[in-house]
């Protein structure tokens, strides 16, 4: 599969590509905070767990690596970031407020110029051919159950199973992607339509942290 990648590099200077230059210096955060991440210092379950809060006054990540951060503010996946061990090795707290409400695309521009700004790091994009897992429908397998519940599309952990709820197979397949066991993405190669409800048992398989 060919795949588009952000490649990460750490500069001496601080800044942006040329051509990002002029939208971080119309669309920046007004004020932002970066602390060492408490839950990664204070170990324990849940010490790896990364997370991100937006709202229209800002974005809030917990406990966050710089991988992460890229792959908000960039809008990819894990996999689609490559760059030096310092990517993965820290982990922040990070708070940025905007001057005025703002959507989604705004601030992952302003995530983009902070990043740039506080960890001096440049992007640069390639394309790649990489392997993946294909997920595909056996013909003499077990069918599986179509959703009847009206909830919303999630996934919850029950004595120990992933449990998700109302998932195309194209919406399951990137879920599994998340799964640290993996090692590579997921595709979608039923052929399968509609949403189901999905339990996988194995204990053996973690979410990526």
């Amino acid at each position: 599969m060919n795949l588009r990648l952000i490649g990460v590099a750490f500069a001496v200077t601080a800044g942006l590509a040329p051509s990002q230059t002029e939208t971080a210096l119309r669309q920046a955060f007004d004020v932002a905070s970066i602390k060492p991440g408490h839950m990664a210092h204070a170990g324990g379950e849940g010490s790896g767990r990364e997370s991100v809060a937006i709202s229209p006054n800002g974005v809030t990540l917990n406990n966050a690596s710089l991988s992460f951060c890229l792959q908000w503010a960039w809008n990819v996946r894990f996999y689609q970031v490559s760059g030096p061990g310092e990517l993965t090795l820290e982990r922040y707290d990070i708070v940025a407020k905007a001057a005025k409400p703002s959507g989604k695309e705004q601030l992952m521009t302003m995530m983009q110029a902070l990043l740039a700004d506080r960890f001096s790091v440049r992007v640069h994009r390639e394309t790649r051919t990489m392997p993946v897992y294909e997920l595909v429908a056996r013909p003499k397998a077990p069918k599986l159950r179509k959703s009847t519940t009206e909830q919303n599309t999630g996934m919850s952990v029950v004595n120990g199973s992933f449990v998700f709820h109302r998932v195309t197979m194209s919406e399951f397949a990137e879920r599994l992607s998340d799964f640290s066991a993996l090692d590579r993405p997921v595709l979608d190669k039923t052929g399968l339509e509609g949403v189901f409800d999905i339990t996988l048992t194995s204990a053996a398989i973690a979410m990526r942290e």
